[in-house]
């Protein structure tokens, strides 16, 4: 997805064809950001946004907190049973309360842009993730960030058990 009307950023994601990628209706011109499903396994799916946010965006870092938390708030109730991924290079967005509400756990604990992490992989199932920080092969000043991902035969004995509760923190 291209970044309009300004130079660098945008985003994109490469799926491979047997995880059926599709593109959600959350896509949004305003933001950087990429939604899309894909299916792991037999009935477990992945909801996914990639998302830019820029040191010095041309929005509202607070109407882009609010679209986040509303678009995962939605595919949360017409997918109970989906992980749910935020990734991406987000600068210096404040997440923690929309991470909280959303029952989001950041897996990244290793700097990715000199001492700060800036690139994130928020999801409501940290425990089926596995991230590692490491040199890009890129020429860039961020590091690479590889995220692995368990087997899909513990996402079904993981949702069997799993009770969602909807918390707001104010």
């Amino acid at each position: 997805k291209d970044r309009l009307k300004r130079k660098g950023g945008g985003v994109c994601a490469y799926v491979r064809t047997d995880l059926t990628p599709t593109l959600t209706d959350a896509n949004d011109k305003e933001y950087e950001t990429l939604w899309f499903r894909v299916r792991a396994c037999d009935q477990q799916y992945y909801s996914v946004c990639l998302c830019y946010h820029p040191p010095k965006p041309i929005y509202s870092s607070t109407r882009l907190l609010d679209m986040l938390y509303n678009n995962f708030s939605v595919i949360a109730d017409e997918h109970p049973n989906d992980v749910l991924v935020l990734t991406g290079d987000v600068n210096k967005l404040d997440f923690q309360t929309v991470a909280v509400n959303l029952g989001f756990t950041q897996i990244v604990d290793n700097p990715t842009r000199g001492d700060n992490i800036l690139d994130v992989f928020l999801t409501n199932c940290p425990d089926l993730f596995v991230s590692r920080v490491a040199k890009s092969l890129l020429n860039t000043d961020h590091q690479s960030l590889y995220v692995n991902c368990e087997p899909c035969n513990n996402l079904h004995d993981k949702h069997l058990t799993d009770t969602r509760h909807r918390v707001k923190v104010y």
